[in-house]
């Protein structure tokens, strides 16, 4: 599978060099990070200094039939705190589409990821485990298709398939494998209404490693919805989706095994205000998590809050707020358990560009876990990074 994808990679880095509408871009990026619990604990906590470091590369091609771009940016870790160990990784993102006529377009999507556990701030989904742990290598990859097609100026149809691994070598950790497919229908009423229909599948296989005590769980889920979005002024709009899901959950390597369906729904609701200057936003959403090892249903309610606001030519200021809930919920011989977690995060940003080519920036944030089964976690991290960006070269 690993020598799979690397083929991959490998293809995807090659297409462009066929067209003759080339652009390529080198950049450097440095970041200092700060983490005042690094193994995400809710006592003796450490704390931690990053270093990063990394060149990143870029090709893009345009052509009249098809554009494609790759992206490919390693980095460098060096950690203060003492059992952490330095690292590289390496990131490569790739995308392709193809358009043969005026109303089809054919796209490709690949994102490749070799990187360690060992300090989880490379990430800043809130809604990752902070259940510390993992100082081993993790192979990430994401792999997705999609069509679109328009049957007239107003109806279109699209579709999309995408395939997911998550291998771990730390055996605390579990490895996710999941496999999807949806498809939908868009329609415009108007210059301010759409509304739109869709379905949606996945097959999704959690499961640890030998030995590591965790057991094998398998979700299919199975999913309707509909869309729609309202805007009142060219400033302000609103959108709302919803419909039911269907999960059928089986779990082996735990002495009970067996089969389950629930049915639950997804949700989603957002008002958001477009301005000259910044934009803001605020959105519900209710949904299955993607990855769920230890229970039957695995549901998160979010509620966020975004503001983006530009103070001046150069210098742009962000701030998001968020609570979410997840709620594991195990049902076994008329019994029902239930384990939730609550999460509030809080964060701003302020990114200025000096010149074309530089740009930095500074972001804090907090975050706060509550969970009865491991108590109370606290986090807050500082990041001031710098971005150099050469002249792109066409050819």
């Amino acid at each position: 599978m690993r020598k799979f994808l690397l083929y991959m990679a490998l293809l995807s880095v090659c297409l462009p060099a066929f067209a003759a509408d080339n652009e390529f871009k080198f950049g450097v990026r440095t970041n200092t990070r700060y983490n005042d619990n690094v193994d995400n604990v809710s006592s003796n906590k450490q704390d931690a200094i990053v270093f990063e470091i990394g060149p990143r590369f870029k090709l893009d091609t345009r052509a009249p039939l098809y554009e494609a771009g790759v992206n490919y940016a390693p980095s460098f870790k060096i950690y203060s705190q003492g059992d952490q160990v330095d690292e590289f990784s390496h990131r490569l993102n790739a995308r392709g589409d193809y358009r043969p006529t005026d109303r089809l377009t054919l796209g490709l999507r690949e994102s490749l990821a070799a990187e360690r556990d060992s300090d989880r701030d490379f990430s800043d989904d809130p809604t990752i485990d902070l259940d510390g742990g993992g100082h081993k290598q993790t192979l990430r990859n994401r792999l997705s298709g999609d069509v679109r097609y328009g049957l007239t100026q107003r109806l279109s149809l699209s579709s999309n398939a995408g395939y997911r691994i998550v291998e771990r070598e730390d055996k605390d950790l579990a490895d996710v494998e999941s496999i999807s497919g949806s498809a939908q229908s868009n329609y415009v009423l108007s210059m301010r209404d759409s509304i739109a229909i869709g379905a949606s599948v996945r097959r999704q296989t959690v499961e640890g490693s030998p030995g590591s005590g965790r057991r094998k769980t398998r979700t299919d889920s199975y999913g309707f919805f509909l869309f729609g979005s309202h805007r009142f002024t060219p400033t302000y709009g609103v959108s709302v989706s919803g419909g039911p899901t269907w999960l059928r959950s089986s779990r082996t390597n735990d002495g009970r095994s067996g089969d389950e369906t629930n049915l639950e729904y997804f949700a989603s609701a957002e008002v958001n205000a477009d301005y000259d200057r910044g934009s803001a936003s605020l959105a519900y959403t209710r949904a299955s998590s993607d990855v769920a090892f230890s229970a039957t249903t695995y549901l998160i309610d979010r509620v966020t809050g975004t503001v983006d606001w530009q103070l001046s030519p150069r210098l742009v200021f962000g701030a998001t707020a968020e609570w979410n809930q997840r709620e594991a919920v195990l049902k076994f011989e008329d019994q029902r358990f239930v384990n939730s977690v609550d999460q509030w995060l809080a964060a701003a940003n302020l990114s200025y560009r000096m010149t074309p080519e530089v740009f930095g920036g500074f972001t804090v944030d907090y975050l706060r876990q509550d969970s009865g089964a491991s108590g109370t976690v606290d986090r807050v991290r500082a990041v001031i990074r710098f971005d150099y960006n050469a002249q792109a070269l066409r050819f």
